[in-house]
């Protein structure tokens, strides 16, 4: 009984939230030192963000990706001793970590402090976050600069200050200029924002009315605009890099990839393993109670408005269905499942016991996903796309604990690019910035000049995937090479996907 009152005591003091940020740091410090910087396109992005940091410059295309991630990479990493690797991941760290409070000041704001108590919980327990928040991908940074710019436009709602609005649109700019997904928060709340002037300008004027829908359109869509400015300039396509993505999903989908339908469940299953079935049913019945109050309706209306975008770009071939994509939804889902919770359980004087069972069951799932992921078993690769400690695949984790012991530091070689995965090979066998000085990458170089770059940088050894690109320009016979008969090639290494051929030359 003594113990009961104990834990209810510390549920409803202000301790708990303490208690809660606490565990959401630790869960983040501990998948950075546990992880590996697999993330996405974390490598890809470290690397450009080397080079460019050689040359630095007011450079808008970094090929498909926009450019604040690669300006505040290489910013972090100047401070540290231009260690990119390194300040990558910091950076995810420190966003992922601001993300937690201002996550919950958001749920505050627009809800209740009861309510930012059950989002915290659930949000710090996030898998898909706390992994993010370890790699050098943009998820984290990204997310921290919407939850941002939401807080800012929320505030602005209650209070009806100007500079809470610029705040918002100079947040969700940097967000535009991070990730395409924020341009669909700049326009949801770009109408939000002209919908109020519409109804405010018999009261105030049309000229004062418009004020607020001008601010937010000049700072938020600063960066936007700067940014198809460009792309018209260089590429006559004010949404190149869109096309080029587009372009790019196009040619994975035709590379045996799952039907459309296995994709959208799989996105929506992503959601229920992540977020468990309690949020899920929290967040639709906070969606629809939510529109009892302006702002809680406006919120929903942002999330309903990028879910609809989110799932029209995969439908669409203009997104692939990749988990890392669901964060940005998942949370939107979390703060509306914090307010649909907390209007469940306000009245019931079990609600300490019940945020204590939530508590429990959100991080024995967080459990359940690490285990699942590392334990050998016919959904652990599938499984560890969603884990907390984010990690290569088998089939890359093989070869490496095969190969990186042999390697040497003045070895060049050929990795063959299967499933995108040549850059991560050559992270994992920790080859450095410029990969290019070590390793022929058949996902950035032409397979054409693969036999020049045999005769000249004489590699000493390929990395051949079964369903690689390599195959058509470089055919194996046995043990030599028909393009160049004069070099013998052994098989010294193979797992289901790779297969490791060590060259000799004469």
């Amino acid at each position: 009984m003594a113990t009961s009152r104990a834990l209810r005591r510390l549920v409803d003091d202000s301790h708990f939230s303490a208690i809660v940020l606490a565990s959401g740091i630790l869960l983040r410090v501990l998948s950075l030192l546990l992880s590996s910087n697999t993330g996405g396109d974390a490598f890809a992005r470290e690397g450009i963000a080397a080079h460019w940091l050689q040359h630095p410059s007011l450079q808008l295309n970094f090929g498909p990706w926009l450019p604040f991630h690669f300006w505040l990479m290489a910013g972090f990493s100047a401070i540290l001793a231009e260690n990119v690797r390194v300040a990558g991941r910091l950076l995810s760290l420190l966003a992922g970590t601001a993300s937690l409070f201002i996550f919950r000041n958001l749920i505050r704001t627009v809800f209740s402090e009861r309510a930012a108590q059950i989002g915290l919980i659930f949000f710090s327990l996030y898998s898909l976050h706390i992994a993010y928040s370890a790699t050098s991908s943009s998820e984290a940074v990204y997310l921290l600069f919407v939850l941002l710019g939401l807080l800012g436009y929320c505030r602005f709602r209650q209070s009806g200050k100007l500079r809470s609005l610029t705040l918002s649109g100079v947040f969700f700019s940097f967000a535009g200029a991070t990730r395409y997904e924020a341009w669909a928060f700049i326009v949801s709340v770009g109408a939000l924002v002209a919908v109020l002037a519409w109804r405010s300008r018999r009261e105030t004027g049309l000229g004062k009315a418009a004020v607020p829908l001008l601010l937010f359109a000049f700072t938020a869509g600063f960066f936007p605009a700067f940014i198809m400015g460009n792309n018209w300039i260089k590429f006559h396509h004010l949404l190149y890099a869109v096309t080029m993505n587009h372009q790019w999903v196009a040619e994975q989908l035709t590379l045996g990839h799952p039907s459309l339908i296995y994709r959208l469940l799989s996105f929506c299953g992503v959601l229920l393993l992540t977020l468990t079935p309690i949020a899920i049913v929290g967040g639709l019945y906070g969606f629809f109670r939510s529109f009892r109050a302006t702002v809680g309706a406006e919120v929903a209306f942002v999330t309903a408005f990028f879910a609809c975008v989110q799932f029209y770009q995969i439908a669409s071939g203009g997104e692939m269905a990749f988990a890392r994509y669901t964060i940005t939804i998942g949370t939107l889902l979390i703060a509306l499942a914090a307010y649909g919770l907390n209007e469940i359980i306000q009245e019931s004087p079990r609600r300490p016991m019940l945020l204590q069972a939530a508590f429990g069951i959100l991080l024995l799932n967080l459990l359940a996903i690490w285990a699942l992921s590392v334990t050998p078993n016919r959904f652990s690769e599938k499984i560890a796309s969603i884990s907390p400690v984010l990690r290569y695949p088998h089939r890359i984790e093989s070869l490496v604990a095969f190969l990186g012991a042999r390697l040497k530091s003045t070895d060049h070689i050929v990795i063959d690019d299967y499933n995108s995965e040549s850059n991560n090979i050559a992270q994992a066998l920790g080859l450095p910035f410029p990969v290019s000085s070590r390793a022929f990458l058949a996902s950035v170089t032409p397979a054409s000049e693969l036999p020049g770059y045999l005769e000249h940088q004489r590699p000493r050894y390929i990395i051949y995937a079964r369903p690689g690109v390599l195959d058509k320009a470089l055919p194996l016979d046995g043990n030599s090479l028909p393009v160049l008969s004069h070099l013998e090639v052994r098989c010294t290494f193979q797992n289901d996907i790779y297969r490791v051929y060590e060259v000799h030359y004469p």
